[in-house]
């Protein structure tokens, strides 16, 4: 099976109780591969990536959040 260096399961990061950034993202990216963001502004794009670096914390996930071989915790990644 082919290894994830990021994996997100329903990110989801809500701004000021009202203003939905990232809603439900589910998303897997493998070992080796090239991974861009397209969308328009105000489309999540910038949030991800910082969930993604923890610069900014989830308002909700149903797992832990992985990325670069990681798990990235409230304040720090550790590496696996």
């Amino acid at each position: 099976p082919m290894e994830d260096v990021i994996k997100t399961e329903s990110l989801t990061k809500i701004f000021n109780q009202k203003t939905i950034a990232v809603n439900d993202l589910y998303m897997k990216v493998p070992k080796n591969s090239i991974y861009g963001f397209l969308g328009p502004n105000g489309s999540g794009k910038t949030t991800t990536i910082k969930l993604l670096t923890n610069l900014v914390r989830p308002t909700s996930t149903d797992e832990n959040i992985y990325c670069l071989g990681g798990l990235l915790l409230l304040s720090r990644v550790i590496v696996i």
